[in-house]
């Protein structure tokens, strides 16, 4: 069979011969069974080509033998990552890990290195506590020095002073003179020589004044707060100061928190300040008139101290506004309807005098009678009479007791909340230990 035939799918044609009386069919089966033969020895040898195929190409390596005396030794690194299946999470968790054990360790070499400086420190302490011993001990030395060479001189003069010989003091005499006699030469010689104390402590002969102790402050503790401070605050609890008279004797609270440092003098090129942010002082309100402003004066003052205390000082200052002492505010006046009506009220009464004097005038005018009878007064007269008295007494009475009301509405100046100020400290104060 050739190779050509297997490949085709065409059945042959039987030839004409002596199969005539055979049957047709069965040619055709046997055509079939050979076409089928033939297809499976096709995809049998084609799948056999692709095994062989397949197992050269997976069996057979690209790389090079290595040659086990020129190889070299390498470090392989093998992944912790790639043997566990680790999520991102995990490795996050370690990285912070990391992180805080490095921080950690930071804190600790921190804490030596402070460890290390205050061992200095205290070494350096304790060697200036030594030279201060040792200083200590050379000044008391030095004055034992002292006082033991001045007894010595004292006892030098003592001895020496009543054996002295006279030759030796004659030396010393002044020549005769008319104010120097021979005659005082014995007893100059025979007088000793003195040491005589002079103190000055006792003052009392004196006529000189003494200098009085100055008051004079010095610190350079940050809690200080000197006089002439000024700092910036803000209005929490305002008030409406009444200016009458009588309320200037019973001034109204009001309460401040400072919003910014104490400011105080300026030094070498730099402001000296005072940190008293947060604090609370309260003051004394009184309103003045004139001005139209409310002024207050500083009580007390409330600061925060480390450890959840509170430390409590009294202070003396004023609260200015716009560069000027006190607050500029609005004066509420609500006594002019009062007045209005206590004028309307009087006026009213004056025309019901009016009308009470028409009818008082008739009343006691000159009686007419007839027959020996007077005559009555009419309705009208009557009733302008009474009318007129009651309304006079009646707006006297209302104006009265309007007057007396205005009186009580006395005009307040209204201090707003929520307004930035100025303190300003009289007086110097420690606000904290």
């Amino acid at each position: 069979m050739r190779i050509a035939d297997l490949f085709k799918t065409r059945r042959q044609t039987p030839e004409p011969g002596d199969d005539a009386g055979v049957s047709p069919l069965a040619p055709d089966l046997a055509a079939n069974e050979q076409v089928r033969r033939r297809q499976r020895m096709l995809l049998a040898s084609a799948a056999a080509v692709g095994l062989a195929l397949s197992c050269f190409w997976i069996f057979s390596g690209d790389e090079p033998e290595a040659d086990p005396q020129t190889d070299e030794k390498s470090d392989v690194t093998v992944s912790t990552r790639d043997l566990v299946n680790r999520n991102l999470s995990q490795q996050e968790w370690m990285a912070l890990s990391e992180q805080q054990f490095e921080r950690q360790e930071n804190q600790l070499k921190a804490v030596g290195g402070q460890q290390q400086r205050l061992d200095a420190l205290a070494a350096q302490l304790e060697a200036l506590k030594g030279q201060n011993q040792a200083m200590q001990a050379d000044g008391q030395r030095v004055l034992s020095a002292y006082q033991a060479e001045n007894e010595q001189l004292r006892r030098r003069i003592a001895d020496r002073g009543p054996q002295a010989p006279a030759a030796q003091d004659r030396r010393a005499l002044p020549p005769d003179g008319p104010n120097n006699s021979p005659s005082a030469g014995p007893a100059a010689l025979l007088r000793p020589s003195e040491v005589k104390m002079v103190s000055f402590a006792g003052g009392e002969g004196g006529t000189a004044t003494r200098a009085a102790k100055g008051n004079t402050v010095y610190t350079d503790s940050p809690n200080y707060l000197p006089p002439n401070s000024f700092a910036r605050a803000r209005v929490i609890v305002g008030v409406d100061a009444s200016a009458g008279v009588g309320s200037q004797s019973d001034p109204l609270p009001v309460v401040l928190r400072v919003t910014g440092p104490a400011r105080s003098v300026f030094a070498n090129g730099r402001l000296l300040t005072t940190r008293i942010q947060g604090c609370l002082v309260n003051g004394a309100a009184r309103g003045d008139l004139s001005s139209e402003k409310v002024y207050v004066k500083l009580q007390k003052m409330t600061c925060p101290q480390p450890g959840g205390r509170y430390a409590v000082s009294e202070v003396k200052g004023f609260i200015a506004f716009g560069g000027k002492t006190g607050v500029r505010g609005r004066v509420v006046s609500r006594e002019g309807s009062l007045v209005t009506q206590a004028f309307l009220a009087g006026l009213a009464g004056g025309f019901g005098r009016g009308f009470s004097a028409n009818a008082n005038s008739v009343f006691q005018g000159a009686t007419i009678s007839t027959g020996g009878k007077r005559d009555k007064l009419s309705t009208s007269d009557i009733l302008e009479g009474g009318l007129g008295e009651g309304v006079a007494q009646t707006g006297d009475m209302v104006s009265k007791y309007l007057i007396e009301r205005a009186e009580q509405y006395q005009p307040v100046i209204e201090m707003p909340t929520g307004i930035d100020v100025e303190i300003v400290f009289l007086e110097g104060v420690y606000v904290r230990n």
